[in-house]
């Protein structure tokens, strides 16, 4: 069945088993993978297709792919890409890199810090100042290993708002937490928001002073 609006896809490969989301008609049809899956592009292809299916939609409907540009795991950046380059030029809809942590800084407002797990024991997060009109960046993205070593910066940038993956934070209690249940959802809904530019992969490769 051809569907009678336009198809957005999403796509997460960057952290956890990563997340697939496709819009359409104003509704969300997702998928997460769990803590212990890897996002293989041979995995979210099937995904894709399944979602594309409970969607009742046609990959000829498909205009755009958004894909994150990271921060996360190396090689799940890179299959998020690849798996996101390779179905736009088959369908011929719009590829967008969106920076993930800037997308979820987008759920809360004031200083918020998002924070997701890149893997090996680490997390990446970064601090914005979000506005109703922007999303400044107060501290560039950094990696650390816990929420002890994030909690010097959250005091002395008074953050209002940890944002991050649903389960995998337990929040300082000086930030309220706020928690993101689909990373993929979160792109899709950021890609129409202009405070948030695309941008190149962002790959995370030694620890900073937090």
């Amino acid at each position: 069945m051809r569907s009678a609006s336009e198809v957005i896809i999403s796509i997460e490969a960057g952290i956890l088993g990563g997340s697939v989301s496709i819009r359409t008609a104003g509704r969300l049809f997702s998928y997460s993978g769990g803590a212990d899956s890897s996002p293989k592009a041979e995995l979210l292809l099937p995904k894709i297709d399944d979602l594309m299916h409970k969607a009742a939609a046609s990959p000829k409907d498909v205009t755009q792919i958004i894909v994150s540009a990271g921060p996360g795991s190396f090689t799940g950046i890179r299959i998020g890409i690849a798996t996101a380059l390779g179905f736009a030029n088959a369908v011929g809809a719009t590829l967008r890199k969106i920076p993930l942590l800037p997308a979820m800084a987008s759920a809360a407002d004031g200083v918020v810090c998002s924070s997701v797990p890149v893997g090996r024991g680490m997390f990446a997060s970064q601090i914005f100042d979000v506005a109703v009109d922007s999303i400044a960046q107060l501290k560039p993205a950094f990696l650390h290993s816990s929420i002890d070593e994030l909690q010097p910066t959250i005091d002395d940038l008074k953050v209002g708002h940890l944002v991050s993956l649903k389960g995998v934070h337990q929040g300082p209690a000086m930030a309220e937490v706020v928690e993101i249940d689909n990373l993929a959802e979160q792109l899709i809904l950021a890609a129409s928001d202009p405070r948030i530019l695309e941008s190149e992969p962002i790959f995370l490769s030694k620890p900073g002073n937090v």
